[in-house]
């Protein structure tokens, strides 16, 4: 901040006669903004920041320098359009990416191996890994039913999908699958989560209630209450 004399040295040798120089009350208004912007851009002028996010855990000093070294070898690229500068600038990019996969895996694997009771941590871990969701509303342009059945299809095979992925990914590690780092929790069974067959009526009778423009899910009220017209007659759940 300027010191207080030099601030008032701003204002008093700024050209205020200006202002009665027009008869127009705007034009007035408009040489004094102009004035007094000036005053102010001199005495805080405003700065442009880069607001970043928050820092990659996996990021070690190593990779920052290395990220460094392509940043500088890609402004020197563009300046000279050197192809030699081109070359290791597009080498250094391969480097850091390769480096940052690198240590988001062994950052997942310490977390996950070294916290197997905070699932805080391994939901930490985890979240690294799923794709960020995209802000842009989904459009279907199928029919109702065609995305319903591709929905089903899907939410039906994950489990399998899963499983065959798990088992992938321990033989690409070398990991033992039944040495599991876990110790799983009993509970007794009066405690326990179990289904239980629920009459096709019921849910049709819960569904017809609901508002049809309200989205309990991914699709709304009006959708799922047309899926009820596929329902067995008598049927249960």
């Amino acid at each position: 901040m300027l010191p207080t004399g030099i601030r008032d040295c701003y204002m008093s040798s700024a050209p205020w006669s200006v202002v009665e120089v027009f008869d127009d009350g705007d034009d007035k208004l408009h040489a004094f903004d102009l004035l007094f912007n000036e005053i102010l851009d001199r005495h805080a002028p405003i700065r442009s920041i880069k607001v970043r996010g928050k820092p990659n855990p996996c990021i070690t000093e190593e990779i920052r320098e290395l990220m460094k070294s392509r940043n500088v070898w890609r402004k020197t690229a563009r300046r000279t359009n050197d192809p030699h500068a081109w070359s290791t600038y597009k080498n250094l990019k391969h480097q850091v990416r390769k480096s940052i996969r690198a240590a988001e895996s062994e950052f997942i694997k310490d977390q996950i191996q070294n916290n197997p009771r905070n699932t805080n941590c391994i939901w930490k871990a985890i979240r690294l890994c799923i794709p960020k969701r995209s802000v842009s509303p989904k459009v279907y342009s199928k029919e109702d039913k065609i995305v319903a059945d591709t929905f089903n299809i899907f939410f039906a095979s994950v489990g399998k999908s899963t499983n065959s992925k798990i088992e992938s990914l321990a033989e690409e590690n070398n990991f033992n699958l039944n040495n599991s780092i876990f110790t799983p929790r009993s509970f007794p069974t009066s405690e326990q989560f179990t289904f239980h067959s629920v009459e096709c009526k019921q849910v049709e009778d819960i569904l017809n209630a609901m508002p049809s423009n309200k989205a309990p899910g991914i699709l709304s009220c009006h959708h799922y209450k047309q899926f009820t017209s596929a329902f067995p007659p008598n049927g249960t759940l």
